[in-house]
């Protein structure tokens, strides 16, 4: 079983499309939580003012539940 999700995850990590995918889901779905959740801090004092820490994860939480989503295809198309 294990060696059936390390070959997925290897296979998930080193696949270029779907790294592009996960970096492409990232961007849109990471800007639009942070215009969202930030917009009255942007407007009001800059982005100087945002937490960057915030605005980091905002982006990164996304590229891997998009990269969890394809190695969990992947794995579950292994016999």
């Amino acid at each position: 079983m294990f060696e059936n999700a390390k070959k997925a995850l290897q296979e998930t990590l080193c696949d270029k499309r779907i790294v592009k995918k996960a970096l492409k889901v990232s961007a849109l779905v990471g800007t639009a939580l942070v215009v969202i959740n930030q917009y009255q801090i942007i407007l009001a004092q800059g982005p100087m003012a945002l937490d960057w820490i915030k605005v980091g994860l905002t982006y990164v939480v996304p590229f891997l539940v998009s990269l969890y989503m394809a190695f969990d295809i992947r794995l579950s198309k292994l016999p």
